[in-house]
C-alpha cells in the first residue's frame, strides 16, 4: 500500500509538473520559455498551490505569478489583429452577454464577431479584434470570478487565443450571507443553496422532516476552486462537517434532485 501511494504521488507530481510547463509554454511561447526556464522552474517549484482539490489548474494563480515576474507580455508591436475563441459550458446566452460586458469594462469594444455556434453543451464565440495589447487574462479572470465563473483552460498560438470558461455557477446572483449570521433557515430551494462564509471551523446542516436528502456539499475558495466535496448516497438528517482552510463559499445540494430538500434546511456554524 505504501509503495502504491509513493508511486501515485510520483506520477501525480510528474504529471502536474508537465501540465504547468506545458501551460506556461502555451501562454508565453516556447522561445521565451527556453530563455527563462530556470526562473520558471524556481517560481513554480511549489506545484501543489496551483491545483485545486479536484486536480484542476488555477489559471488565476498561474497568470498572477507570470505577470508579477514580467513573463507574460501583452503589449504588441503596434495595432495587430488578434483572434479569440471563447468556449462556455453552461447558460450560453447569459454567459455571452456577461463576457461582452466584462470585455467592455476592460476597454475592448471594437471586436468583430466571426462565428457563434453550439457544439454539444458548449457555446463557441469567435471574434477578431484590432488592438495594441492583448486582453489581460488576469483581469479577465478576476472579473469572471466576481460573477461566479472561472477560466478552465487557456491557450495561445501566435495571434490566436482559445479560452474555456466554466459558467456553471454563473446563475448565482448573490450568495447567502453566512458571515454575519450564526444560524440560517432556508425554505424550499429553487436552486442549490450557495453560502458565503468566513471564520468558521465547523458547519452543521439539519435536514427538516419530510425531506429525503442525499447530501452533495462543495467547499470553494475565493477563486471558486474546489477545496472539498462531501457526498453521501443515503437519506441524511444531520451533517457536521469540518470547513477546509481558505473556504469562502459553500454549495449545499442534493445528489439527485432539489425535490429531496423540499422542506428546507437549517445551517449553523462553530
Amino acid at each position: 500500500m505504501i509503495k502504491f501511494l509513493v508511486s501515485f504521488f510520483i506520477v501525480f507530481l510528474t504529471v502536474s509538473n508537465a501540465n504547468i510547463n506545458d501551460k506556461v509554454k502555451q501562454l508565453i511561447g516556447e522561445t521565451d520559455y527556453a530563455v527563462h526556464e530556470s526562473l520558471i522552474q524556481f517560481l513554480f517549484q511549489d506545484r501543489d498551490k496551483y491545483y485545486d482539490f479536484s486536480g484542476k489548474l488555477s489559471y488565476k494563480k498561474l497568470i498572477e505569478t507570470l505577470e508579477k515576474n514580467d513573463l507574460i507580455n501583452l503589449e504588441l508591436d503596434g495595432k495587430t489583429t488578434l483572434n479569440y475563441r471563447f468556449i462556455f459550458n453552461y447558460n450560453p446566452k447569459k454567459s455571452l452577454n456577461l463576457l461582452k460586458d466584462i470585455l467592455k469594462s476592460q476597454g475592448h469594444f471594437n471586436y468583430k464577431t466571426l462565428n457563434i455556434q453550439r457544439e454539444g453543451d458548449n457555446l463557441l464565440w469567435d471574434f477578431e479584434i484590432e488592438t495594441i495589447a492583448a486582453i489581460n487574462p488576469l483581469l479577465l479572470s478576476e472579473n469572471l470570478v466576481k460573477h461566479f465563473c472561472k477560466i478552465e483552460d487557456m491557450k495561445k498560438e501566435g495571434n490566436n487565443w482559445t479560452i474555456e470558461i466554466d459558467t456553471f455557477t454563473s446563475n448565482v446572483y448573490k450568495p447567502f450571507d453566512f458571515i454575519s449570521n450564526e444560524e440560517m433557515i432556508f425554505n424550499k430551494p429553487l436552486k442549490e443553496y450557495f453560502l458565503k462564509i468566513s471564520n468558521a471551523d465547523i458547519v452543521k446542516i439539519y435536514s427538516f422532516r419530510g425531506n429525503s436528502w442525499r447530501p452533495n456539499v462543495v467547499f470553494y475558495d475565493d477563486e471558486l476552486s474546489v477545496l472539498k466535496i462531501y457526498k453521501k448516497d443515503n437519506f441524511t438528517r444531520f451533517l457536521r462537517l469540518k470547513v477546509p482552510q481558505n473556504t469562502k463559499y459553500i454549495k449545499i445540494d442534493d445528489l439527485y434532485s432539489l425535490a429531496n430538500m423540499k422542506k428546507g434546511i437549517k445551517v449553523t456554524k462553530e
